[in-house]
């Protein structure tokens, strides 16, 4: 109890009979030699590639609605493509927008963490 938690805590894997696994001895102390690496979260990656998605697809979708062949035939009393995209695309870009400044304020936090301990 009197441990201040900053001891390191190592990981190794041992067989049924107790003995170190030989794979573990080639790598960092309490790594997978085929995992990735510590700083990298899976989430982040994932909100990154959203971010990227939506603001792609919002200016796609911007360029497209100007098209004049996507609008149709507006007198057959369908909605035009065109209008469709022209509403959707600024709360695609909206919402790239916003998941771009919640990832770099989760960086600039996790970069904050790392310089204060």
């Amino acid at each position: 109890m009197g441990n201040s938690g900053s001891d390191s805590v190592t990981i190794r894997e041992v067989d049924e009979l107790g003995n170190v696994d030989d794979r573990s001895k080639n790598s960092e102390p309490g790594r997978n030699p085929g995992s990735v690496p510590a700083g990298a979260n899976p989430f982040i990656i994932g909100a990154w590639i959203l971010a990227a998605g939506l603001l792609l697809s919002g200016v796609m979708m911007l360029i497209q609605s100007r098209d004049p062949s996507a609008a149709g035939n507006v007198g057959s009393g369908n909605i035009p493509l065109s209008l469709i995209l022209l509403n959707i695309a600024p709360y695609a870009l909206l919402a790239g927008v916003l998941t771009v400044a919640a990832l770099m304020f989760w960086h600039a936090s996790q970069w904050q963490h790392r310089d204060t301990h």
